[in-house]
């Protein structure tokens, strides 16, 4: 009788053990994994461009792996966190041969901290990641306090990897949190009919305005930089943008006065700079064959305005060839010696030839030089080469107001100068004042333009019809501006100059889970359990028939 009590109970045991202990089971996970949902915050993919045929940046934008910090073991199929000062060049390298799925760098909320030795370390990076095909994804982030906590963690439950033996990484691995990096987004594809856009408009001079002397100011208004949501090119070319709206502000105020000059001015702000002067090459393709713009055919002097904010008391000018003697190049450039002497600036001239066997061209006067129309770049960088002007640590605190004011001050007073025929032996202080009280460069209104320029990323592919910063720009030509035009270009279809991607910002989400290992070993537990429970349901009947027939 005993007997079979027990031999009933057992075999309803065994018939609903496995439900019930699945049951408990998942409760009992549930119990014990992570309560923290799932964190986010935005991203910044490497740029991801084709000039000329050639491809350049980061090819890839999904990311859905395990997080791992620099210098943790194996790096395979892993997303790499890793903080700015923590990277190098050696790193990356590294990374890349090790078959890493991503890197994510972390950058200061404040750039301008970082020292002399981080900056070049970072220059580097952008030098060769914005130069070359890179196959796994590459964002950045800006450290948060919240992307610094999550950091922490990753780097915390890192220390796993590292233990002195293999028992203690083990209970490490089993008893700490891991996180999962994930970017949901589609592959990266190429932005259709993307239309470089372009302002031009005119200040007419005293007289039959087509068969004036004409002046040109150009200045290209995007920016370039590693990561293209993080651009925002405060001098390269921000402060050429500024510059030349302030001088169409004061030239304005100037050719509506009694003392209108005998000459044309014409204001161009042109659309992808960066991208080998796109825009400029495109709208004097069309001014020239449509004679749209009969003053192109009147100009004597293109100058150039890029990157004129250095905190320098020096005003480089770039030319492709030395300019005649009694030339409107030559009179603008003496011109310009003589004001800047007084105001306490150098000036010097940079010759430079035009390598016509280089795709690309180094400054934005060569463009109107290959259409014969002479000029000159003017700027605080010796050399075209200087990588500041594709960087983002290009920001809004690397121009000071004072010392942009100062130069474009100079620079108006020159082509004053030229334009009333202002002969050389008179140039003094007293003399150079042709742009003075209410004709004077407002420091104000420099820091007003400058700080809308870089509120935002100026990359071309954030530079649609959309972009608050060109309809501000457009608002002012209008304002200032006689026959305002606003000129679109696609590239060719065929052979496109460039080609654009998207995705360039994301939203990288962080999960955290266990690891795989504790998986593993909660399974064979699990298993154990199961198992050993199954087999005591299964040999009981015969134990107990055992222990009752036993002889006392």
């Amino acid at each position: 009788m005993f007997l079979d009590s027990h031999m009933d109970i057992f075999d309803s045991l065994r018939s609903t053990f496995m439900l019930s202990f699945v049951v408990f089971v998942f409760s009992f996970l549930l119990a014990i994994s992570p309560v923290n949902g799932a964190q986010s915050f935005p991203v910044y993919r490497v740029n991801q461009l084709d000039i000329g045929g050639s491809t350049y940046g980061s090819r890839n934008t999904k990311v859905n792996m395990e997080a791992r910090v620099v210098n943790s073991g194996s790096a395979t199929r892993k997303c790499i966190v890793t903080k700015l000062n923590e990277f190098s060049l050696a790193a990356y390298h590294h990374l890349v041969e090790s078959n890493a799925g991503a890197i994510m760098i972390l950058l200061p909320s404040d750039l301008d901290q970082l020292s002399a030795d981080e900056q070049e370390q970072f220059i580097n990076i952008e030098k060769l990641m914005l130069t070359e095909e890179i196959e796994l994804p590459v964002y950045f982030a800006i450290e948060t306090e919240e992307v610094v906590d999550i950091y922490s963690r990753i780097r915390s439950s890192a220390n796993a990897d590292m233990s002195v033996t293999a028992t203690e990484a083990l209970l490490n691995s089993v008893s700490s949190n891991g996180f999962q990096m994930n970017v949901h987004t589609s592959t990266s594809k190429p932005i259709e009919k993307y239309k470089t856009i372009n302002l031009h408009g005119l200040l007419e001079g005293n007289g039959n305005a087509e068969r004036l002397s004409t002046v040109m100011f150009v200045a290209h208004y995007d920016a370039m930089g590693i990561a293209p949501g993080l651009a925002k090119g405060a001098d390269s070319n921000g402060s050429g943008v500024a510059a030349l709206l302030e001088l169409m502000r004061v030239f304005s105020r100037l050719f509506h006065s009694s003392s209108r000059p005998n000459y044309n001015l014409v204001f161009l702000l042109s659309g992808s700079g960066k991208l080998n002067y796109f825009g400029t090459k495109k709208w004097l393709e069309e001014m020239k064959d449509s004679n749209k713009f009969p003053y192109l055919n009147e100009v004597e002097s293109v100058v150039c305005l890029d990157s004129i904010g250095g905190d320098v008391s020096k005003l480089y000018v770039h030319i492709s060839k030395p300019p005649k003697a009694g030339s409107a190049n030559a009179n603008i450039l003496e011109s310009l010696k003589k004001v800047a002497a007084v105001q306490g600036l150098s000036v010097e001239i940079v010759h430079k030839k035009i390598f016509l066997g280089d795709p690309q061209l180094a400054w934005e006067h060569e463009q109107f030089a290959m259409n014969k129309l002479t000029g000159m770049t003017l700027s605080t960088f010796d050399s075209h080469r200087s990588p500041y002007r594709t960087s983002v640590l290009d920001s809004r605190s690397r121009v000071k107001a004072e010392h942009l004011t100062e130069k474009v001050q100079v620079i108006g007073e020159a082509i004053c100068q030229h334009m009333f025929s202002v002969p050389s032996q008179n140039f003094s202080e007293a003399s150079v004042n042709i742009l003075s009280e209410d004709l004077a460069v407002q420091r104000s209104m420099v820091t007003a333009w400058l700080d809308l320029l870089t509120s935002e990323s100026r990359s071309a592919q954030f530079l649609d019809s959309s972009s608050s910063v060109v309809n501000s720009l457009e608002q002012a030509f209008h304002r200032h501006l006689k026959s305002v035009g606003r000129t679109n270009y696609l590239c060719d279809k065929r052979e496109p100059e460039f080609v654009l991607f998207d995705s360039m910002v994301e939203t990288m989400h962080v999960y955290s889970v266990k690891p795989a290992i504790f998986d593993l070993l909660l399974a064979i537990i699990i298993a154990a359990y199961l198992g050993g429970i199954y087999l005591i349901s299964l040999t009981y009947p015969t134990i107990a028939v055992t222990l009752m027939n036993k002889p006392k």
